[in-house]
């Protein structure tokens, strides 16, 4: 008997079908996501050099705390965001 490829692997689903609450997100995501590129061109018509010296260093900060999330994300990989207990 030929076996059936299946989204369900070691008891996880990987399947996921959008609620509405997800998509009420991406669109407040998306107006945040504008917002800040305003902020962008607002501040650098104000700081001129500064605004980018600001970005590079905000830049560095964030890459800063990203690496240790993705050191976790490569030591345990699971599909989905960390489970509630573990936040």
């Amino acid at each position: 008997m030929a076996s059936m490829s299946s989204p369900v692997r070691g008891g996880h689903c990987y399947y996921r079908v959008p609620s509405r609450y997800d998509y009420m997100m991406a669109s407040v995501g998306v107006v945040i996501g504008s917002g800040r590129l305003f902020g962008v061109l607002y501040s650098a018509r104000e700081a001129r050099p500064g605004a980018i010296l600001s970005w590079l260093i905000g830049g560095v900060l964030m890459l800063m705390m990203a690496m240790p999330r993705v050191e976790m994300g490569g030591v345990n990989p699971e599909a989905g965001s960390l489970p509630a207990s573990r936040r």
